[in-house]
């Protein structure tokens, strides 16, 4: 899981970036170091951004449930503060299509990233985010402070095991919010990383009493080009509440 877009010599053959995408885990792989990264914008990635670095990740995903299509549109910026310190800005939009009426909701939030401690022989590596949404009017839309905490532990050379737990606090009804994910990971080539993993969500505040929600996802990244990233990856519902979740990304660095 690698934060920074790293660089490709161009002497790389371009034209195995649209090699067939096989969702799920490939079996072969090779010594090679990845220049791919995972999970950016679920914050599963350990290390931070160097000091003076910009990133842009921005996302479309399509979340199909029983009554609701939901479209979503993601735009997440991180700067590099210090060694071990990153901003980061997020804005979002959500669309919802029912059968009943259709409705849209946008929002923010910003946050600082704090790298703790690294891989050691005994323990993983670690990583935490203090955050909150940004809002004009705390009784239709309240603050929101959240901390997720990452983690990620290495099994051999291509393989490792990583993930996060946050916690979000609805400050005006006191009312927790979980969120999850654990993911086995694998650098297939110097170009790809690949994933498989599982995650889960509580419903938003305002629906109380509704189940959890659980996925199952598969995804990958694929380095482009020179501070540029692709990243799909699909969210198989485990049960009524969840829904199916295509999702597509393009990560660009900005500035080193």
């Amino acid at each position: 899981m690698k934060y920074s877009l790293a660089t490709k010599d161009k002497n790389n053959n371009i034209s195995r970036i649209f090699t067939i995408l096989i969702m799920g885990l490939v079996i072969l792989l090779t010594t090679e170091d990845s220049n791919a990264q995972i999970r950016p914008y679920d914050n599963g990635e350990i290390m931070v951004l160097k000091k003076g670095a910009l990133q842009s990740d921005n996302y479309y995903s399509n979340n199909a449930f029983k009554e609701t299509n939901q479209h979503n549109l993601s735009t997440l910026f991180r700067y590099g503060l210090t060694k071990n310190f990153q901003l980061q800005f997020g804005w979002s939009a959500q669309k919802d299509n029912t059968d009943i009426k259709d409705g849209s909701s946008e929002t923010a939030n910003v946050g600082l990233k704090v790298h703790l401690t690294n891989d050691s022989k005994f323990l993983p590596a670690l990583s935490a985010i203090i955050s909150t949404n940004l809002t004009f009017d705390p009784d239709i839309s309240p603050f929101s402070p959240s901390i997720n905490m990452l983690y990620e532990k290495s099994i051999s050379s291509n393989w490792n095991v990583n993930g996060n737990f946050q916690l979000t606090l609805n400050e005006q009804s006191g009312d927790f919010r979980t969120n999850y994910a654990f993911n086995l990971e694998a650098d297939v080539t110097n170009w790809q990383t690949t994933y498989v993993g599982l995650r889960g969500n509580s419903e938003p505040f305002s629906k109380k009493g509704s189940a959890y929600q659980q996925h199952l996802e598969i995804g990958m990244l694929f380095w482009v080009y020179d501070g540029i990233m692709l990243y799909p990856f699909y969210d198989i519902g485990l049960n009524d509440s969840s829904g199916e979740i295509f999702n597509i990304g393009a990560l660009f660095t900005l500035g080193k």
